[in-house]
């Protein structure tokens, strides 16, 4: 999972995020070879709280994720409408950043009757500009 996240701070503990991602996974569903591959694209909330050069946050967010699945030789693709939920952690510098990164993602259904949904552990950095 990687992920472009672009932020601006409204007030002191709420900011606004817009974010790009691709997330590529492959496994087995009922026996049956499955791959699954995904672009993300969600506008977060972001409650944060700052002390000292730590900052706690969390955050939800709307948006849609972009997937393309087969599973059993059965492809799919289809753009489906996504929420996402996430706390983090962020050490910042001098206007860099490092941190970690929970994130819950969840789709609606596709025609097929599937969804996606998965949590991600992240590290990061960040640059302020």
């Amino acid at each position: 999972y990687v992920e472009a996240v672009f932020s601006q701070e409204i007030i002191k503990l709420l900011a606004i995020e817009g974010s790009i991602g691709y997330f590529d996974t492959s496994g087995q569903i009922l026996g049956a070879s499955a791959d699954l591959w995904g672009v993300p694209l969600f506008v977060n909330a972001r409650l944060q709280v700052p002390v000292l050069v730590f900052a706690a946050y969390g955050g939800l967010g709307i948006g849609g994720v972009y997937v393309d699945a087969e599973v059993g030789g059965v492809g799919d693709t289809d753009f489906l409408a996504a929420w996402d939920a996430f706390l983090g952690l962020e050490l910042g510098l001098s206007g860099w950043g490092i941190g970690a990164e929970v994130k819950y993602l969840q789709t609606e259904d596709t025609d097929n009757g599937y969804a996606i949904e998965g949590l991600t552990t992240v590290i990061f950095a960040s640059l302020a500009f």
